[in-house]
């Protein structure tokens, strides 16, 4: 064995309440690989959260909602990095988990390294997710509310 391999793990909180669902807009502003992109809300997990724990963090952090993580509703992991990754971004490949969740409370509000925050319809989501992975991610979850 040459070593061990280091991974990133990032979750995402595939939000819905009433037919629609939220994505956020990292904020443009700053250095990020993701700026400006409509995104699933998520981050990276923290020492001693679990990855639904982390999923709700992360929801509260960015959109102001209070979630419940129902279920698991995807793994992956990927191994490219996004167009424009600031040098300096860590380049480990990323573990990402997503989970379903329900909405509890909270008013929608852009927070954390956000700079919008918006319900969608899922066609619309689909239409505006910046990757093909988050689309992905939608269609497979909320299938049913197309």
């Amino acid at each position: 064995m040459s070593g061990v391999q280091k991974f990133l793990i990032v979750v995402r909180a595939l939000i819905c309440n009433d037919g629609k669902v939220v994505l956020v807009r990292k904020h443009a502003g700053r250095p990020h690989p993701l700026a400006g992109q409509w995104v699933i809300p998520g981050g990276i997990l923290e020492a001693g959260e679990s990855p639904g724990q982390c999923a709700e963090r992360e929801a509260r952090e960015e959109t102001g909602l209070r979630v419940r993580a129902v279920r698991l509703a995807e793994v992956s992991i990927k191994y490219d990095r996004e167009p424009n990754t600031p040098s300096w971004f860590v380049k480990a490949p990323i573990i990402l988990c997503s989970y379903r969740c329900e909405y509890v409370s909270g008013g929608l509000r852009a927070g954390d390294d956000v700079d919008q925050a918006r319900w969608f319809s899922l066609r619309n989501a689909i239409a505006t997710a910046g990757r093909e992975h988050d689309r992905a991610a939608l269609r497979e979850t909320f299938g049913a509310l197309a």
